[in-house]
């Protein structure tokens, strides 16, 4: 939060009229590495065999070094389109 103490919008997008996106965020942490072109995070969690490659967001990709060793949380998005 600001200091102001209100709320302030980070990402905008404008969708189709009509449809809605939500977002969440899981409580899990996963550990990986990076691969050398920094656009995939390998997961070496060995507990979870449903998740192997976590895609890098491309402004992050401008901060994160390949090779390095990172710990993440996946962000889920939901859209809907109302018709």
């Amino acid at each position: 939060m600001a200091e102001s103490k209100r709320l302030h919008a980070t990402r905008i997008q404008i969708l189709p009229k009509g449809s809605v996106q939500f977002q969440s965020v899981s409580k899990t942490t996963y550990t990986g590495l990076v691969d050398s072109e920094a656009r995939t995070i390998e997961i070496s969690d060995p507990d979870d065999e449903e998740i192997k490659t976590v895609r890098i967001n491309d402004n992050l990709r401008k901060t994160i070094q390949p090779g390095s060793k990172v710990n993440t949380s996946l962000v889920y998005l939901l859209y809907f389109s109302i018709r």
